[in-house]
Formats: C-alpha cells, structure tokens, sequence
C-alpha cells in the first residue's frame, strides 16, 4: 500500500458523528416500519407505499446531512458550516424540486395519499431525533483544558494561583 493509497484512521471527532448517525439511522428506520406497518392495516397496499415515500425521503434527507458531518469534521468550524448549510440548502432544494413535480402533475401521482406520506416522514424525523438525543446522552466525549506550564494558563486568561 502506496502513501496514497493508504487510508487515515477516522477522527474522534467523526467518530463520534458516526456514532450518532448509526444511532439515529436506527431509530429512524424503526420508526418508518410503524409508520409503514401503521398505514397499510389503517388504509392498505397503496398508504403503505405513501408511508414508504414519505420514510425514505426523511431518511435520505437525514443521513446526508450526517454523511456531510462526517466528511468534514476534521475541518475549521467556518468549512464545516459552509459544507453543512451547503448541503442543507441543496437537500431542501431537491424536496421542493420533487414536492413542485407532485403538484404539477397530480394525475401521474394520484395514487400518493397525503396523509400516510405526511405520517411517514413526521414519524422518521421523530424516531431519528429521539434516538440521536439518546445516543448524544450517552456519547462519553473527553473534554479537558490543555495541560498547565510554567503556571501559565493554557485558557489565555488571566490566572490567580
């Protein structure tokens, strides 16, 4: 394996993003099967599909957002906000696209029922949020001041001993 090839270990700090995408991305697709289970004992074959839409669409929209956490966490806090709310603009753009589609020809998409679609991606979103506020209660995340020398203090901050 050449320099170039070689692969970097992971950051903690993707580490931990990974961590909490794993988790959510769990707690979403749960919540999609209640959501999809749910609509096709309450309205059949066709809720279950809207349902299904409707989960897949959140979940994409959720673990790309992640997975653009994850490439740039090793970068300056103004990278990572700029990729983040570049990403957030683009994924936003795309549902609009799709949601324009849908209404602009509602013949093609007569079987999508509102409802179920609406019930899927409100119940993804709530299964990933509860799952991620979970796995985020339980990351252990070292945190600590650099290490004190000559009694200078690391903070930059004026010290009384």
């Amino acid at each position: 394996m050449t320099a170039r090839t070689a692969r970097r270990r992971p950051s903690e700090a993707a580490g931990y993003v990974r961590r909490l995408l794993a988790g959510a991305a769990v707690g979403g697709h749960l919540a999609a099967g209640v959501a999809i289970l749910g609509a096709w004992v309450w309205g059949g074959r066709l809720a279950a599909l809207s349902a299904a839409l409707g989960a897949v669409l959140a979940l994409a929209f959720s673990i790309i957002g992640h997975a653009i956490q994850i490439a740039f966490a090793d970068a300056s806090p103004e990278r990572l906000m700029v990729a983040a709310l570049a990403s957030y603009a683009v994924r936003v753009s795309l549902l609009g696209g799709a949601l324009a589609l849908v209404l602009g020809s509602p013949e093609r998409f007569a079987w999508l029922q509102r409802a179920p679609l609406g019930a899927g991606a409100i119940l993804v979103v709530l299964g990933w949020l509860a799952a991620e506020i979970w796995v985020f209660a339980h990351l252990r995340v070292s945190v600590f001041d650099t290490p004190v020398e000559d009694g200078e203090c690391a903070c930059d901050q004026p010290h009384e001993p």
